[in-house]
């Protein structure tokens, strides 16, 4: 994509000198020369030569080297000066690179002779009888013609005799270039410019094979037809050749790509041009044709009283143009443009008056230029050039944007500056690719607050409107570092001046940080949200990931570390937390250990915000899972919707492992590895790579510095090589060789010493955060990996979906809706079962958790490392309306006082019915006693169960005495606790001797049985009477956890191991062996059976068997548990309940045996009643129920039951 402030004035005549003529360098090394005069002190230079050169120019010159000894060589064709000042097309400047070659061999192996600049007369003879020459180069001689026996050289492709007296006096004279050229048929390319010919020399025309010619800078005044004959012709340079007009005959020449015409002054083109299908650059000076456009045409043409038609009607008839430059042509309208694949096109400074309709028909137009033209509107049409990326409409008149703007998805570059605008439309936020937004000199009152969704700006110039205040989330365009800066002479960063700001005042903005911008306007946004409520924070993560020392800091705001594996968190503990700018948090800090993971979904909400903490120092990609994988596998499931921020904790010891690996590593390693051996090596840990990835963080560090310093000090143009993103980085184990990255990282580290110690700016805070390259590359690889599983996960959504449309399209059309055959029945249940499941799943797909694109860095030590970054990122996430729209509510006070007056109750927990008389007191009923419920519970301030049945009629008001009992029941330490030597509660408060404890410990842990005894002893610290603990054996069944025992009228055991309560989770023992004994492979021929199977194609959440066993205690009337199964009787007939692994997912299959069929249907009904009840407290879990074909009957049956549930009534809150 070209550049037009790269590249001078187009239309004036080139301003590149004649070549110069470089000495001879050593054998083999080519060296480009410095910038010299014309070679020829006779040959005039014309006005337009004195005129300076671009800044390309200056700066292919600058970085010229003298060549040794004075002597003089043309330059080889990757060093020798680029096509004159003209603004080139994208196309041009990606054209594909010469295959590589050795200095002295083409790629086909054959010679490169360069003997230019050796004072030459005539051509050696031992040159024209060497067989194996490809290329030849005699530039800058003294030669007059060149020999017959060039015809000797069959092999040469290429031929450079520029810069010679070559002679030719008429078009008919062979006396410079012989006739018997024609003979070289494979010659592809000939230069011939600066030879001062006033004629072409005919042989040319004779070399039929000519792919590229360039008879430039030689005044022939006239091309003959004969160009016609060199059909294979591909580039065709005439540039300052005096001539006015191209033959009709140029379109024979049907391969014709390119042809450059700088410097001459062309009156007319032939009408035959629209002939040549493959014309991609014509590059010419179109104001030539201005000539004809007096003073009197021109004021005409301003006002529009007359249309231009000055220019060639064929220009727009070029089917393969794809770059047009018009500028200063003095049009005011277009005829219809044909150039249909033309991607840059430059109309600024002429007279138009709107945008010609015939553009919006440029479907790969990239590039357009309206700037300085006299548009007093910008149409609405505009948003149909989709492929645009720069759009420049500068120095007009308009003064409204349209809201179509925003459909330009593709812009990087937008300037409007120096217009009329007053206000930009909301829709802008759709240019989520812009770099650069130049909005400079017009009557701007305020901007939009979508603007600071253009995460990519770059530049972002406002200077000379009329803002007063700036959105309070300009930090969040985190890619705009620094302020009113430049970068290569050309505006850079933020600009501000000119306005008459007062948030933030100018001595916070004027200055060269936006951070300080920043940080103003993260405070002001803070102060300035209304009603904005306490939140909850979810801290999740493995064990001893720094959770709680997390935890502790924000409340306690010091360092205040656990004592490890001792000081480890028992289910849950809640914390209250204040920021410094008064932003409340109830903070759930979740034990880590994997006892745990039955209880975590209880206290799980979507509506909170979610910190997924992981030990970045001990953290490897063998144990993701385990650190990230597992939790993002939970909040699908149980709490869909929830936004997610990744914390790397404890980078501290991360830094002082990093720089032991990286010493032990220097020793033994040598100097460059190959990369065969430390490729991309799939199984390879982070620590092992701990080198790459510090040479290519180290790289990437080095590119932003260079560019910050580019910032800072303007510099001469020269080319850039684009930073990698971040955001595309693969994952660790697929980095780049070592051989590329130590490399790359030599380069980028030159000059720069102490890279370890610089700064990173976080994206989201838009604050400097110090981070060594090995915390920022596992960041980047947390982040990507769990953005990956997200992907996966919902492109198995999507897979079972689209499975699903398919399976219920086939139904339908089996389905015969006017019939009465029983089939039909079938065919409507299983109708309703699919409808169920897509349900579902598109539930599941618009509701996805949500990973923050970054991981904040931190440690808990004293050191506070990325601590303040991550407060000011939660405090601006709470206020963020797109991600917590329920944050900010105006709260009537009496549900406060309502809360109070619920705390007071010393109970475990109240009845609705209570709730409604105490709320009576503040005229609470009814859908607003239900609000302040809601309320309530996303606060933190109780916990209610809605949608749980048996649990909606009962508020947990005092959520942490809950916990106390889940925590004295589920322990990570559950073995140490139940030592009867050391802990004497199971001996004074269970009663137990240690045999009868022996037997009793092992019942809890082979069983999961918990008797009496046992039960009091868990709850000694809890002060329970006998009342209390029957009125919890009723309670707690309804989580699921466990199902409680009934007391038998006659005791088949001692009563002191008798289980009150049984906790399935605790359950080990597996039904190998004993299940064989109760349960026959194959029914009795007078039974009959039933099966249902649940199928979890996608995720079965930890512990879900076990709350499927305990939810059917209720059925059955004896049972018999294993850990993947359970087996029970019910009256008459037999169950067996049992989890199978299948694929990727896994099934539990339920039987039903008996005599009757009647009963063994009604009992499954109740069965498949009670689990899918269970199952839908699972807002993100995808299930199907399958009944195989035998029991195609029951499938009916179980539908239109209306007493069994499928989903629930409505979608939960997100």
């Amino acid at each position: 994509m070209a550049d037009r402030n790269r590249s001078p004035q187009r239309g004036r005549t080139p301003s590149i000198k004649a070549s110069p003529t470089p000495s001879s360098p050593p054998r083999g090394k080519r060296t480009p020369s410095p910038p010299k005069k014309s070679p020829s002190p006779s040959r005039k230079t014309s006005p337009s030569q004195k005129r300076k050169s671009s800044p390309s120019v200056k700066s292919a010159e600058k970085n010229r080297k003298p060549s040794p000894k004075g002597k003089r060589k043309t330059m080889s064709k990757e060093s020798r000066p680029k096509t004159p000042p003209s603004r080139k097309s994208s196309s041009l400047k990606n054209q594909k690179a010469a295959p590589q070659k050795t200095p002295d061999l083409t790629e086909k192996g054959l010679k490169v002779v360069d003997m230019s600049g050796q004072g030459m007369t005539s051509v050696p003879a031992s040159l024209l009888t060497a067989p194996d020459i490809g290329e030849l180069c005699l530039a800058s001689n003294n030669l007059r013609s060149l020999p017959l026996d060039i015809r000797r050289l069959t092999h040469l492709t290429k031929l450079d005799i520029s810069r010679n007296g070559i002679r030719c006096t008429s078009p008919q004279d062979f006396g410079g270039l012989p006739s018997e050229m024609e003979q070289l048929t494979g010659l592809e390319e000939l230069k011939i410019s600066e030879c001062n010919l006033p004629f072409i020399p005919p042989a040319i025309w004779r070399l039929v094979s000519l792919r590229y010619l360039d008879i430039s800078r030689n005044k022939i005044n006239i091309l003959l037809p004969d160009i016609g004959n060199l059909t294979q012709l591909q580039r065709l340079n005439l540039q300052q050749t005096n001539i006015s007009s191209l033959p009709p005959e140029i379109a024979f020449c049907q391969d014709l790509e390119e042809i450059l015409l700088w410097g001459n002054s062309i009156e007319s083109l032939p009408e035959t041009l629209p002939e040549m299908p493959k014309l991609r650059i014509m590059a010419i000076n179109y104001r030539s044709f201005c000539g004809v456009v007096d003073d009197y045409m021109e004021n005409l043409l301003r006002k529009g009283q007359i249309k231009s038609e000055h220019i060639p009607v064929v220009v727009f008839e070029l089917p393969s143009l794809e770059c047009l430059d018009l500028e200063s042509t003095k049009l005011n309208n277009l005829p219809d443009v044909y150039n249909l694949a033309l991607k840059e096109f430059y109309l600024c400074k002429n007279f138009l008056q709107t945008i010609p309709t015939s553009i919006y028909n440029l479907k790969y137009l990239s590039v357009l230029d309206l700037s300085n033209n006299l548009m007093l509107n910008l149409p609405e049409d505009i948003g149909r050039l989709r492929s645009l990326q720069i759009l420049r409409v500068s120095q007009n008149m308009f003064e409204k944007v349209p809201p179509t703007i925003g459909l330009l998805g593709n812009l990087e570059e937008l300037n409007m500056s120096g217009n009329r605008i007053r206000r930009l439309p909301p829709e802008i936020r759709g240019l989520f690719k812009l770099k650069t937004l130049i909005l400079a000199q017009n009557d701007i009152q305020s901007l939009p607050n979508e603007i600071c969704d253009l995460t990519e700006l770059e530049t972002l110039d406002l200077t000379g409107n009329s803002i007063r205040q700036l959105p309070m989330k300009l930090y969040q365009l985190s890619k705009l570092t620094v302020a009113h800066s430049y970068r290569k002479y050309k505006k850079y960063g933020l600009w501000l001046y000119k306005n008459p700001l007062e948030q933030p005042p100018p001595q916070v903005w004027r200055t060269e940080k936006p951070e300080h911008i920043y940080d103003y306007l993260k405070k002001l946004a803070i102060i300035k949200t209304e009603n904005l409520q306490r939140q909850k924070i979810l801290l999740l993560g493995a064990s001893q990931s720094g959770k709680t020392c997390l935890a502790n800091l924000l409340a306690l705001k010091k360092s205040s570390l656990t004592e490890g594996l001792a000081d480890r968190t028992r289910v849950l503990q809640t914390m209250l937390w204040k920021t410094d700018n008064n932003v409340e948090f109830m903070l759930y800090d979740f034990g880590g250990d994997d006892t745990y993971m039955i209880t975590t979904p209880l206290f799980l909400d979507s509506k909170a915000l979610v910190l997924l903490v992981y030990n970045c120092a001990s953290f490897t990609e063998e144990n993701y899972d385990t650190a990230i994988g597992q939790w993002i596998d939970l909040l699908n499931t149980q709490a869909p919707g929830a936004v997610v921020k990744i914390i790397a904790s404890q980078c501290d010891l991360l830094q002082a492992t990093q720089l032991l690996d990286q010493e032990k590593k220097h020793k033994s390693e040598p100097e460059e590895l190959p990369t065969e051996e430390t490729g991309n090596k799939e199984d390879q840990s982070i620590k092992e790579d701990v080198i790459i990835i510090d040479n290519i963080v180290r790289e990437d560090e080095a590119n932003e510095n260079a560019k910050t310093d580019e910032s800072v000090k303007p510099e001469v143009p020269e080319t850039e090589t684009p930073a990698a993103d971040s955001e595309t980085l693969e994952p660790i184990a697929e980095s780049k060789p070592v051989k590329e990255a130590e490399g790359s990282s030599q380069e980028a580290t030159a000059g720069q010493d102490q890279k370890d110690s610089e700064k990173d700016v976080d994206r989201v805070s838009g604050r400097p955060v110090t981070n060594t390259p090995a915390e920022n590359t596992y960041a980047r690889y947390v982040v990507n990996t769990a953005q990956n599983q997200l992907k996966n996960y919902r492109k198995s959504v999507n897979d079972e979906l689209n499975r699903v449309l398919s399976e219920k399209a086939r139904v339908e059309k089996t389905l015969n809706r006017t019939s009465s055959d029983p089939a039909n029945d079938v065919a409507e249940a299983a109708l309703k079962l699919l409808s169920v499941r897509q349900n579902k799943l598109e539930e599941v797909l618009g509701c996805p958790v949500r990973i923050l694109p970054d991981v904040s860095v931190i440690s808990s030590s004293d050191s506070l490392e990325g601590i303040d970054d991550l407060v000011d990122e939660i405090e601006h996430l709470a206020i963020d309306k797109d991600l917590f729209p329920h944050a900010q509510r105006n709260i009537p006070g009496h549900w406060s006082r309502l809360s109070s007056t619920l705390k007071k109750k010393r109970s475990l927990y109240l009845l609705w019915d209570e709730v409604e008389d105490m709320a009576e007191i503040f005229r609470l009923q009814g859908k607003e006693l239900r609000d302040c419920m809601h309320y309530l519970h996303d606060v933190g301030d109780v916990l209610w169960y809605e949608d749980v049945t048996g649990l909606s009629e009962i508020v947990f008001h005092c959520p942490l005495k809950l916990v106390d009992i889940l925590a004295s029941l589920y322990r990570h330490d559950i073995t140490e606790f139940m030592d009867f030597s050391k802990n004497k509660i199971f001996s004074s408060k269970g009663g137990l001797t240690a045999e009868e404890f022996m037997e009793v410990r092992d019942s809890f842990h082979i069983y999961g049985q918990v008797c009496r005894p046992l039960l009091n002893s868990f709850w000694f610290y809890q002060k329970m009477d006998n009342l209390i603990i029957e009125d919890l054996l009723e309670l707690l069944p309804l989580l699921d956890l466990c199902y409680a025992v009934p007391e038998p009228d006659i005791p088949s055991c001692r009563l002191f191991c008798r289980p009150l309560m049984v906790l399935p989770w605790y359950n080990t023992d597996t039904c190998d062996k004993d299940l064989g004994e109760l349960w026959r492979e194959v029914p009795l021929h007078n039974e009959k059976e039933l099966t249902v199977i649940y199928s979890f194609p996608l995720f079965f959440p930890v512990g879900l068997f076990q709350k499927m066993s305990a939810s059917i205690q209720d059925l059955v009337l004896s049972r018999t548990d294993w850990s993947d199964a359970v087996f029970a009787t019910a009256y008459n007939e037999q169950v067996l309940m049992r989890k199978y692994k299948h694929g990727k997912g896994q099934l539990v299959k339920i039987f039903v045996r008996g005599l009757e069929f009647s009963a063994i249907e009604e009992l499954m009904k109740e069965f498949v009643q009670v689990i899918n009840s269970m199952l839908i407290r699972y807002p993100g879990l995808y299930w199907t129920l399958d009944i195989p074909m035998k029991n195609m009957r029951f499938l009916s049956f179980v539908a239109k039951s209306p007493t069994v549930q499928f989903e629930l009534t409505k979608t939960p809150e997100v």
